[in-house]
């Protein structure tokens, strides 16, 4: 899980002392309402699908406008937005991946030391504490 590994690389532990530190961290604060109701995921999958779909559009029109071969054209079209769609989705996932490192890494910290967001960011705190009441309210 990506909150294991960011109690690995803000604590320096191993990898099972930093899911033991997770799991008490979500038992005693609120992490799982975070958790529940995060959407950066979703967020990095639809920009990673849509950098795939780009380099799938990008590479199968240079492949069929340079194409040399009368009778191929359509299948080095099809070759290209293949390779194309595979590169932009490797590229597009380890681009927009950081949004979701980042985004985890904040909310650990938070949930682990909400007071030192308080002091240095009050409106995304407050902006947080407002998002956790309501799904606590809705539940």
């Amino acid at each position: 899980s990506t909150y294991v590994f960011v109690q690995v690389a803000v604590r320096g532990v191993g990898f099972c002392a930093g899911a033991q530190a997770t799991y008490a961290l979500a038992t005693i604060s609120n992490l799982i309402y975070v958790v529940s109701a995060i959407l950066v995921g979703w967020v990095v999958g639809l920009g990673s699908m849509l950098c795939g779909l780009s380099g799938a559009a990008f590479a199968g029109a240079i492949g069929y406008f340079t194409c040399g071969v009368p009778g191929f054209c359509l299948y080095v079209a099809i070759m290209g937005a293949l390779f194309g769609c595979l590169s932009g989705l490797m590229a597009g996932g380890s681009a927009v991946g950081v949004m979701n490192s980042g985004a985890t890494t904040i909310l650990m910290c938070w949930a682990e030391r909400p007071d030192i967001l308080a002091k240095t960011n009050p409106t995304i705190h407050h902006r947080f504490e407002e998002k956790i009441a309501h799904v606590r309210d809705s539940e």
